[in-house]
């Protein structure tokens, strides 16, 4: 309790202040906004043409393409299939899908473009499970209870009911999607990299720089003259600065996906265990620059350093794709290259938790390492 405690009186501390609103809200989203419009249109507003040849023209086929044209990001074209071809080659379209006759297999070729055709792939993806479960339970019950119903028509019926289930799908692929260009851009681009550079300043200056303040004044002298043990003191702070990036990177969140129109919430799952273990890591390092800083006047000049550098080299300022492959290299010895390209793809390419583990795993090991660092070098008194 004392822990959780000295956590909240943290937070307490940083937000007495009038400028810990122009600090956490004003600035970081005014940033964002400015960024994304300068690096071009945000995808969520833009519409993108989809190419379809549709050999086999049966319900199975319309449905899909019925699910595709639900989706405001999609448009419909239907094409032969040399012109399908030549649209995807050119980047005239999101990507081409072919369905031959008898539908043994779909035909799907992502576009090379900087919009990922993944999104696509998966309302296909999708649409082909609910299709194939509903199938299978509508054979079933057909075969047990109504021989005389028509199957197609009670599929379609069953479909609304189910929930995905995992059943392989067999895609043909014109280009890997692993190794597809996927350059972020708009607010798509500017929404996770402001979150990432504000919730380290947050947690550096706001936390890291109030654990030095307090030291200097002898607070945490005086701290210690109570019933508090250094191993209790330190935990607590080190909550209270986790406490501060999660705030600032929420709000930043929040923001791209209720006014930006930035997919974060694609999985839930995949966006807030990648949130909790940067925030972790960026907490990490804050302690780790309190414990290696005298003063804050110390943190001012060593934090900006630290904080503008891993953030620039990580891919918060531009686009790491854009950069040579040794800098992309270099990106991945810091704890922002692994948000940045976590975050990228979950937004951008609509993955999930699996896809996005080891980014995971890294952060927490990069957190592990700057905490153990910060608690035990840290000094409590001046």
């Amino acid at each position: 309790m004392k822990i959780i405690y000295l956590a909240l009186n943290h937070l307490k501390i940083v937000f007495k202040s009038k400028m810990s609103i122009f600090w956490f809200f004003a600035l970081p989203i005014a940033l964002t906004m400015i960024i994304g419009f300068s690096t071009g249109q945000n995808s969520s507003e833009e519409n993108f043409p989809v190419a379809i040849f549709d050999e086999e023209n049966s319900f199975l086929t319309n449905y899909i393409i019925e699910k595709i044209e639900q989706n405001d990001l999609f448009t419909i074209q239907l094409v032969d299939l040399n012109t399908g071809l030549n649209l995807v080659e050119t980047n005239e379209v999101a990507g081409f899908i072919h369905f031959p006759k008898n539908l043994d297999k779909i035909n799907f070729y992502p576009a090379d473009r900087r919009v990922s055709p993944f999104i696509l792939e998966k309302e296909l993806e999708k649409s082909l499970i609910e299709l194939n479960n509903s199938l299978k339970i509508a054979e079933g019950i057909i075969t047990v209870f109504n021989p005389e119903r028509d199957l197609q028509i009670l599929a379609l019926e069953i479909i609304p009911f189910l929930k995905e289930t995992p059943i392989s799908i067999n895609f043909i692929w014109n280009k890997g999607s692993e190794n597809t260009p996927l350059i972020p851009y708009g607010n798509n681009f500017s929404s996770p990299g402001m979150a990432i550079l504000f919730t380290l300043m947050s947690v550096v200056f706001s936390g890291a720089g109030v654990v030095l303040s307090e030291r200097e004044y002898k607070t945490l002298a005086r701290l210690l003259s109570t019933p508090i043990s250094k191993k209790t003191l330190i935990y607590g702070k080190s909550l209270g600065i986790f406490f501060i990036g999660f705030v600032q990177l929420s709000i930043l969140i929040f923001f791209g996906q209720f006014f930006l129109g930035v997919n974060w919430g694609e999985n839930v799952w995949a966006t807030l265990l990648l949130s909790l273990t940067f925030v972790f890591s960026a907490s990490g390092l804050a302690l780790a620059l309190a414990a290696i800083c005298k003063n804050p006047s110390q943190l001012a000049v060593i934090g900006n350093i630290v904080v503008m550098g891993i953030s620039m080299l990580g891919g918060c300022y531009w686009p790491i794709e854009l950069l040579p492959s040794h800098l992309q290299r270099i990106s991945k010895l810091f704890p922002t290259g692994w948000a940045m390209e976590g975050y990228t793809n979950i937004i951008m390419r609509g993955f999930g938790l699996n896809y996005v583990l080891p980014n995971i795993f890294i952060l927490l090991l990069f957190g592990i390492l700057f905490l153990t660092f910060g608690i035990y070098k840290l000094k409590l008194d001046s």
